[in-house]
């Protein structure tokens, strides 16, 4: 994960905001995480649970980015309430300094398939993963994710993971609230 941090800190240390740029200002990478169709862990196929990606929060301007909180909101495996499938491991540092990368890694997994009353439209799982830190463009920033547990063989239609959970420009402090 180091390697991969730093190369993107290498590519994106280009993308300058420019002379007037003095505070933090945080871009995540990607900026959608889609797991896409996940087989049970117990399929043993290469699409197999738990999968795994990481989500890398990049301070493209001078001062020093500080990641206060992060949680995930939204997560109701196949829409029950209180099952989740998504978890998350870090940040792997709190403080991100200018041109500087943290990681956050979000782990889909879970046991039951996803279902659907119509046959092959089996929605995803979806959630969304919130940073919030002292970043003057973003202070609330939310990552969508989605992935749908299927049987290995099964086939369904693609989907995609677009930002379904809109934040307003001066953030939403409350989403993570302890």
């Amino acid at each position: 994960m180091r390697a991969a941090l730093l190369a993107f800190a290498l590519l994106a240390a280009c993308d300058s905001q420019g002379d007037e740029c003095s505070g933090a200002f945080i871009e995540p990478f990607p900026i959608a995480l889609n797991f896409g169709d996940v087989h049970p862990a117990t399929s043993g196929t290469p699409e197999s649970a738990p999968r795994r990606k990481t989500v890398l929060l990049h301070n493209t301007c001078g001062g020093t980015l500080r990641i206060e909180r992060v949680c995930i909101v939204e997560d109701a495996h196949d829409g029950v309430e209180g099952d989740t499938a998504f978890e998350i491991e870090g940040p792997d540092r709190a403080e991100v300094g200018p041109g500087d990368v943290a990681g956050i890694r979000v782990t889909f997994e879970h046991v039951t398939l996803n279902t659907s009353p119509t046959p092959g439209a089996v929605p995803p799982d979806r959630a969304a993963l919130i940073v919030q830190t002292n970043a003057e463009n973003a202070p609330t920033v939310a990552v969508p994710l989605c992935a749908r547990l299927v049987a290995p063989g099964s086939q369904h239609e693609p989907f995609e993971c677009p930002q379904t959970f809109p934040v307003p420009p001066e953030g939403l402090p409350e989403l993570c609230a302890d």
